[in-house]
């Protein structure tokens, strides 16, 4: 089960950094609830919900990058219904040219197969205390 929940996560981090919108929603319910913490980007902080949430907080995040990418660090199943993921994200910026990366970590809760719940922490060291988890 977590074998596949990881692949299809995977695949759609691909998809989002192919720009393949369809693609990077097809693991999550359509009633999915996404909350960035406020060190998510500028105006980005706050709750979103279902896909169009989803694509609402993406695109301006997508839209300030050239060669977006994602990366993860590591990958942990909490409980049958939970798992952390530890990634890195960055890219170059579209007006800066400056490359910036960031190390970040979410808790995505799943029901039925799909991802319902996603609570993206502002630092790795964050996701992990949040699940009672260390280093």
């Amino acid at each position: 089960m977590w074998e596949q929940r990881i692949r299809e996560l995977a695949d759609a981090q691909g998809a989002l950094q192919r720009g393949d919108m369809s693609g990077a929603l097809a693991p999550y319910d359509p009633d999915v609830v996404l909350e960035l913490a406020p060190g998510s980007g500028p105006d980005l902080a706050g709750t979103y919900h279902g896909h169009l949430g989803l694509m609402e907080a993406a695109r301006p995040w997508m839209d300030q990058w050239n060669d977006y990418w994602v990366e993860n660090d590591r990958i942990t199943p909490i409980d049958e219904d939970r798992l952390l993921v530890l990634f890195r994200d960055g890219g170059r910026g579209r007006t800066s040219g400056a490359a910036v990366s960031r190390r970040l970590g979410a808790v995505l809760a799943y029901r039925a197969n799909k991802i319902l719940h996603i609570r993206q922490h502002d630092s790795q060291e964050e996701a992990l205390d949040s699940v009672g988890l260390t280093e």
